[in-house]
């Protein structure tokens, strides 16, 4: 699930079970309105899909809070790869 701005991270860091999210990825969002959020949240997706793509067999990825058009983007990352 792309983290699309600093509250989703905190919410994300702090009541999700399991989940945590680094300091330096949380701070990346502040300030940032929801376009530039979302910009942010493919980039960061596309490294992470970067760096496992080798050592693994598929992706899940679940849409934030009906935002289809950014899941899109990433899996038409995915696809080029």
């Amino acid at each position: 699930m792309p983290v699309v701005s600093y509250r989703n991270a905190a919410f994300m860091n702090n009541e999700m079970a399991g989940i945590s999210i680094d300091q330096e990825i949380m701070e990346k969002y502040q300030g940032k309105d929801r376009e530039q959020g979302e910009e942010l949240a493919y980039k960061i997706s596309a490294a992470v899909i970067d760096e496992i793509s080798d050592s693994i067999d598929g992706y899940y990825v679940i849409t934030p809070f009906k935002r289809v058009e950014l899941v899109l983007r990433i899996l038409g990352f995915i696809n080029r790869k």
